[in-house]
């Protein structure tokens, strides 16, 4: 039998084409690159449904040797704390959540976490708070409050807070722009000691109203221990409590008892820019003993309020029993129904009260 033989010459082109044909059969179902790789182009991984771009493994596992550069996921580390970087040849750095420094300007100043720092004024946002002016933000503000912070801010929204909150001793509230519903604010005061104090700021009492909400019939600014305090000529109570830049409205038409815009016994008081309105009952209320175990009285003793208005009040616009040897400023009452200022002081004390560019109509 005669064999014919034949012979096929492919051009460049088509061998090429058949040569990648099979490669990208062969690649598609590749999994594991072997070797180093360098990439030099942009790589696209939107489409994936995660990434994995560090090594992993536990944190005895960590590579003795590493160059600058790389990653490596401790999967036994603490959340937030997985990540190690190689940041000098062999030198892993673990990346933990507020590693991160501060340093104040100045002499003397030291290296503080930058969370450390963050966590010097904490938000009721922080803790949940929607600020939207319709949720109930309670919760979030008892929360804040309960962090020990030195100040808690309630700013950067409207506000609901139906439950009666509590400052701790020493500390600030500051509330911003806008008309915040409460359900009281109380001062923790002391019945033993000179350490009851606090800070309730606003932005100012043209822009920011405290109202007491609905039905709530208490005082919409007071103290923890006032019942047991009043007319026991104590030395004790509130030590140096100030209310700055509020409007305080006590909302009388939906208040059926006894309802005072502000309610306090205690010295060294300040009020500044506040302004009473609408109380049940008498717009302000501040009463206070006689302390003869100050060997300076004119330095504690007093309360210091200036440009203070109370108005519209069903009872005085002010009683005032307390503390002696105060002094005020641009103080405005009228259209209250009972008086505008009532004095009335403890039979132990010397008092004296200073007016000054006062007007009582």
């Amino acid at each position: 039998m005669k064999r014919s033989a034949f012979s096929y010459r492919l051009s460049p082109a088509a061998f090429l084409s058949i040569f990648l044909s099979g490669s990208a059969g062969l690649l598609a179902g590749q999994t594991v690159v072997n070797g180093g790789r360098t990439q030099i182009g942009p790589w696209d991984a939107s489409g994936a449904t995660y990434t994995i771009p560090a090594k992993r493994g536990t944190t005895a596992q960590l590579p003795a040797t590493c160059i600058q550069g790389a990653e490596y996921f401790a999967t036994d580390a603490a959340p937030g704390q997985n990540k190690y970087l190689c940041t000098a040849t062999n030198t892993w750095t673990q990346q933990s959540t507020g590693t991160s420094t501060f340093q104040q300007l100045g002499t003397g100043a030291v290296v503080r976490t930058v969370t450390s720092k963050l966590q010097d004024l904490v938000h009721v946002k922080d803790f949940g708070a929607t600020g939207n002016g319709v949720a109930d933000d309670s919760a979030a503000f008892v929360a804040a409050l309960a962090s020990g912070a030195g100040e808690v801010r309630a700013d950067d929204g409207t506000y609901v807070v139906n439950s009666v909150i509590t400052l701790a001793k020493g500390q600030k509230i500051h509330f911003g722009v806008g008309t915040h519903t409460v359900g009281g604010i109380r001062f923790t005061d002391s019945l033993t000691d000179q350490t009851g104090t606090g800070t309730i700021e606003c932005a100012g009492s043209g822009v920011t109203t405290l109202m007491l909400k609905n039905a709530a019939n208490v005082d919409v600014i007071s103290q923890t221990n006032f019942a047991a305090l009043t007319g026991t000529n104590s030395l004790y109570g509130l030590f140096r409590g100030e209310i700055h830049g509020c409007t305080v409205d006590g909302n009388k038409t939906n208040q059926s008892g006894t309802s005072y815009g502000i309610r306090l016994y205690g010295h060294g008081l300040q009020m500044t820019d506040v302004s009473v309105r609408n109380a049940f009952t008498d717009g302000i209320y501040t009463e206070w003993g006689l302390d003869s175990t100050f060997a300076t009285p004119f330095l504690d003793l007093e309360g210091y309020f200036t440009g203070i208005r109370s108005a519209f009040n069903n009872g005085n616009g002010w009683t005032f029993r307390g503390p002696h040897d105060s002094d005020f400023v641009e103080m405005v009452l009228y259209r209250t129904a009972a008086g505008d200022c009532k004095c009335r002081l403890p039979a132990l004390t010397t008092a004296t009260a200073t007016f000054r560019t006062s007007i009582l109509s």
